[in-house]
């Protein structure tokens, strides 16, 4: 019975409407990241929060029809993934700068993740198309 309580609130805190909380606090990670005074440790530390967090929140906040258990594996997923590619286009074209990148990328989880929070409570028009 243990197994089975601890798997329902696993499973609970990757619903959809959890998802924009854990982008927010992932980015805030991210923030506190770019921050040069903490200790290196501490930096990696929130700099994985961030990566494997906030922008696979950010953007599987929006995915409607998705199982909680597969919201659960694709959020790290897309997170690195998203990170990968951002890093990657910025030292292929020269604009190479971790901290702006980081302070940017944050930023736009928190963005993100607020404007699909406002989607999700704003009312449903019986008429409006999905």
């Amino acid at each position: 019975m243990t197994t089975s309580a601890f798997s329902s609130i696993r499973i609970a805190m990757f619903t959809r409407s959890a998802l924009p909380a854990w982008a927010v606090a992932g980015a805030v990670c991210g923030l506190l990241a770019a921050i040069p005074a903490l200790p290196s440790v501490a930096r990696g530390v929130l700099l994985a929060a961030f990566v494997f967090v906030a922008p696979g929140a950010a953007i599987l906040s929006w995915a409607r029809t998705l199982p909680s258990n597969t919201v659960a594996a694709l959020v790290p997923v897309t997170g690195l993934a998203v990170i990968l590619m951002v890093t990657g286009t910025a030292s292929l074209i020269g604009a190479w700068q971790p901290r702006l990148t980081l302070i940017v990328l944050a930023v736009l989880a928190i963005a993100i993740a607020l404007w699909a929070k406002t989607k999700q409570a704003a009312p449903r028009h019986a008429g409006a198309a999905s």
